[in-house]
This record gives structure tokens, C-alpha cells and sequence, in this order.
């Protein structure tokens, strides 16, 4: 089976119910019960809704989340900064210790990735 785009499917099920509805006569001529077939369709369109709704409903909350995230790693990067500029100062800014503590703000703030880059970097680690 090919794709099925979900929303369309939702908006062509009302419009298929109404044409039934207005054909309601000639269906039931050619021997169909238009009510069973409009019956059936109201179920698939109820449960395709309801699922609709909870997609919605939890997209909203992942927005809600993801600003929750945004704005903790805002308020929470001052204590990381000062944390690098104290842990890097005692071992030295220029040594290649210091420089690996100081290349971990670096990741964070994207001042060691070249333009275009949108990729982030894992700081090199070595062995203790």
C-alpha cells in the first residue's frame, strides 16, 4: 500500500459521508444500505480524530517541554561557564588539560565550528 496522507484522509471522509447522503436515493436502488456504509465511515473518522487529537495535544506539550529545556540550559550555563573558568584556571588555560576544559564551552557555544557546520562536536577526552 502507498502512503496514506492521514490529514487528507480525515477532510475526504466528511466530504464521501456527504455525497452519500445526498445520494442516498440511487445507492439504495443499486442495492447498497447508504447508512451502514455512512455508519462505518462515522467510526473510521471518530477514531482517526481522536488519534489526531492526542498527536496534537502531545505536540503542544513537546513545545511546552522543549522551551522547559531551552530555558533550564539558559538559566543553568552561567554554573557550567564559571565551573570551566574555575577548573580550567587551576590547571592551567594553556596546557593541554586546561585547553580540553575550556574546549567544552567551546562545544556549547559553537565558537569552535566553522560556518556552515551545524553539527556539534564531542570534546576530546584523555585518559586520566
Amino acid at each position: 500500500m502507498s502512503y496514506v496522507d492521514p490529514e487528507e484522509l480525515l477532510g475526504s471522509l466528511d466530504g464521501l459521508v456527504n455525497f452519500i447522503t445526498a445520494n442516498t436515493q440511487p445507492l439504495t436502488a443499486k442495492g447498497l444500505n447508504p447508512a451502514m456504509i455512512k455508519g462505518n465511515l462515522e467510526g473510521v473518522k471518530s477514531d482517526l480524530s481522536a488519534k489526531k487529537n492526542d498527536r496534537d495535544a502531545k505536540k503542544a506539550a513537546l513545545k511546552e517541554a522543549q522551551q522547559a529545556f531551552e530555558t533550564s540550559a539558559s538559566t543553568n550555563y552561567r554554573t557550567f561557564s564559571d565551573a570551566v573558568d574555575t577548573v580550567s584556571g587551576a590547571l592551567g588555560k594553556q596546557t593541554p588539560q586546561g585547553q580540553q576544559v575550556l574546549n567544552y564551552r567551546k562545544n556549547v557555544t559553537g565558537s569552535n565550528r566553522k560556518p556552515g557546520d551545524t553539527t556539534a562536536p564531542a570534546a576530546k577526552t584523555t585518559p586520566a
